[in-house]
Protein backbone atom coordinates (compact mmCIF):
# COMPACT_ATOMS: atom_id res chain seq x y z
CA UNK A 1 0.00 0.00 0.00
CA UNK A 2 2.63 2.35 1.08
CA UNK A 3 4.25 1.76 -2.45
CA UNK A 4 1.13 2.65 -4.28
CA UNK A 5 0.50 5.86 -2.39
CA UNK A 6 3.69 6.93 -2.12
CA UNK A 7 4.32 10.77 -3.45
CA UNK A 8 1.31 11.44 -3.56
CA UNK A 9 1.02 13.60 -0.13
CA UNK A 10 2.79 13.88 3.54
CA UNK A 11 3.31 11.16 5.78
CA UNK A 12 2.46 11.72 9.22
CA UNK A 13 2.87 9.34 12.11
CA UNK A 14 1.38 8.01 14.49
CA UNK A 15 0.90 8.40 18.61
CA UNK A 16 3.13 5.86 19.98
CA UNK A 17 0.46 3.59 21.63
CA UNK A 18 2.69 3.23 24.58
CA UNK A 19 2.84 6.82 25.41
CA UNK A 20 -0.42 7.53 27.34
CA UNK A 21 -2.89 4.87 28.10
CA UNK A 22 -5.31 3.45 26.02
CA UNK A 23 -8.79 4.94 25.82
CA UNK A 24 -10.54 1.71 24.31
CA UNK A 25 -11.79 0.06 26.68
CA UNK A 26 -14.91 -1.53 24.79
CA UNK A 27 -12.13 -4.08 23.60
CA UNK A 28 -12.66 -7.68 24.51
CA UNK A 29 -9.05 -8.34 24.46
CA UNK A 30 -7.35 -5.01 25.01
CA UNK A 31 -3.68 -4.28 23.72
CA UNK A 32 -1.81 -1.61 24.95
CA UNK A 33 0.89 -1.72 22.23
CA UNK A 34 -2.19 -1.06 19.24
CA UNK A 35 -4.30 2.40 18.46
CA UNK A 36 -8.40 1.69 17.70
CA UNK A 37 -9.28 3.38 14.59
CA UNK A 38 -10.29 6.57 16.44
CA UNK A 39 -6.97 6.91 18.09
CA UNK A 40 -4.91 6.87 15.02
CA UNK A 41 -7.22 9.49 13.27
CA UNK A 42 -7.12 11.74 16.20
CA UNK A 43 -3.21 11.69 15.86
CA UNK A 44 -3.52 12.11 12.38
CA UNK A 45 -5.53 14.85 13.08
CA UNK A 46 -3.09 16.57 15.93
CA UNK A 47 -0.21 15.76 13.61
CA UNK A 48 -1.74 17.87 10.81
CA UNK A 49 -2.36 21.12 12.72
CA UNK A 50 -6.11 19.99 12.43
CA UNK A 51 -6.76 20.54 16.34
CA UNK A 52 -10.48 21.53 16.33
CA UNK A 53 -11.13 18.33 14.48
CA UNK A 54 -9.12 16.14 17.09
CA UNK A 55 -11.13 17.78 19.87
CA UNK A 56 -14.46 16.94 18.88
CA UNK A 57 -13.38 13.25 17.54
CA UNK A 58 -12.16 12.78 20.79
CA UNK A 59 -15.35 13.94 23.08
CA UNK A 60 -17.28 12.29 20.15
CA UNK A 61 -15.19 9.25 20.82
CA UNK A 62 -15.15 9.61 24.63
CA UNK A 63 -18.70 9.73 24.40
CA UNK A 64 -18.80 6.59 22.62
CA UNK A 65 -16.77 4.40 25.10
CA UNK A 66 -18.42 5.89 28.27
CA UNK A 67 -22.03 4.88 27.26
CA UNK A 68 -20.89 1.67 25.48
CA UNK A 69 -19.86 0.68 28.66
CA UNK A 70 -23.01 1.93 30.92
CA UNK A 71 -24.86 0.10 27.76
CA UNK A 72 -23.28 -3.40 29.19
CA UNK A 73 -23.82 -2.50 32.74
CA UNK A 74 -20.33 -2.09 33.92
CA UNK A 75 -21.20 0.98 35.77
CA UNK A 76 -17.77 0.97 37.75
CA UNK A 77 -15.64 0.71 34.86
CA UNK A 78 -17.51 3.53 33.64
CA UNK A 79 -16.87 5.91 36.16
CA UNK A 80 -13.07 4.70 36.19
CA UNK A 81 -13.06 5.63 32.83
CA UNK A 82 -14.97 9.20 33.32
CA UNK A 83 -12.15 10.37 35.63
CA UNK A 84 -9.53 10.53 33.09
CA UNK A 85 -12.07 11.74 30.86
CA UNK A 86 -11.89 15.61 29.02
CA UNK A 87 -16.05 15.00 28.92
CA UNK A 88 -15.86 16.51 32.43
CA UNK A 89 -14.88 19.53 31.19
CA UNK A 90 -15.81 19.75 27.73
CA UNK A 91 -19.33 18.33 28.08
CA UNK A 92 -20.25 18.09 30.96
CA UNK A 93 -23.76 18.61 29.83
CA UNK A 94 -24.21 16.03 27.77
CA UNK A 95 -23.03 13.62 30.75
CA UNK A 96 -25.83 15.07 32.75
CA UNK A 97 -28.84 13.92 30.36
CA UNK A 98 -27.17 10.89 30.06
CA UNK A 99 -27.42 10.24 33.95
CA UNK A 100 -30.75 11.79 33.87
CA UNK A 101 -31.76 8.49 31.88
Amino acid sequence: MLRAVEGMGRSVRLPDPTAEPNRYWLRDQPAAAQLSTAEALMGVFRSIGEHEAERCLRLHFELHVYAMLLARGRREMAERYLGHSPLLTDASGILESLHAR
